[in-house]
């Protein structure tokens, strides 16, 4: 009964089609922490709990909440519709072409609607503004750290006095 489980490594693409290439990257590269967050904001801004979000409820606040998200993630992420709709309990990939399309229309139609998509877009501008900032500031301290640090004639380290 053992059964020899294939991984293929997001390196190795010999042999391997454009789209099974994608699935591939995505499976090893998933953005699922991104998806969180996309759904945080979007249950947030438009005013429902996440989990209504991700139920199989057709209430139209939490279609439109999903709508937005589906957009969203599409959009600032690399994931396939299969991989949205897993993430929303299972939904099949039509559906979520159908949501991210359904979107696109209300924002065209329903001043609303795009008004809390916009909010939504914005908010995580700015959360990955200060995302960025704090890698910078980040990769910053540790520059500096590097620069005051050398070693002497033996090889030890050594803190130097003068900072860069």
């Amino acid at each position: 009964m053992d059964e020899k489980v294939s991984r293929t490594s997001p390196w190795v693409y010999a042999g391997l089609e454009y789209h099974k290439r994608v699935l591939v990257l995505n499976k090893h590269t998933s953005s699922n922490s991104d998806m969180h967050k996309i759904l945080e904001c979007c249950a947030s801004v438009f005013e429902v709990d996440a989990e209504d979000m991700i139920s199989p409820s057709r209430k139209q606040q939490f279609a439109m909440a999903r709508h937005a998200f589906c957009k969203i993630v599409r959009e600032r992420t690399s994931e396939t519709y299969g991989s949205i709709g897993k993430f929303l309990s299972g939904r099949d990939h039509a559906t979520i072409v159908n949501s991210r399309k359904k979107a696109g229309d209300l924002i065209d139609t329903y001043p609303w609607f795009k008004d809390k998509y916009n909010l939504c877009m914005q908010l995580l501008s700015k959360v990955q503004t200060e995302k960025q900032e704090m890698l910078l500031a980040d990769m910053s301290k540790r520059v500096q750290f590097v620069k005051t640090i050398t070693l002497d004639e033996h090889g030890d380290k050594k803190r130097n006095e003068q900072v860069i």
